[in-house]
């Protein structure tokens, strides 16, 4: 069973009341035995799917339902600094050349 990692409790996932720990026991009654299962059972899934979740806790099983969403990339600029390093500016450089 994998170990589940809420890095944002304000995911889907956090909000449905999941914590780091957790260990996943199936989706939608489907047993979740490794990482690469829960992988490719999650890549099956498709905005606006409900998917009941069952995890073991110390208390004992424990279910919930999650609503996939999307999420949000975060935007960033990469702007030069007045008094950059050499290797600060070789780093933007390759970072700028890349988005090409």
């Amino acid at each position: 069973m994998p170990s589940l990692l809420i890095t944002d409790p304000t995911s889907v996932w956090g909000k449905a009341g999941l914590h780091s720990g957790d260990r996943l026991t199936d989706l939608n009654g489907t047993p979740v035995a490794t990482g690469a299962d829960f992988r490719a059972l999650r890549g099956r899934l498709r905005i606006g799917d409900t998917v009941r979740v069952t995890v073991a806790r110390p208390s004992g099983a424990w279910h919930t339902h999650v609503v996939v969403t999307g999420y949000q990339y975060p935007v960033v600029r990469i702007e030069e600094l007045p008094g950059a390093s050499e290797r600060q500016r070789t780093l933007r450089a390759q970072w700028l050349a890349a988005e090409r």
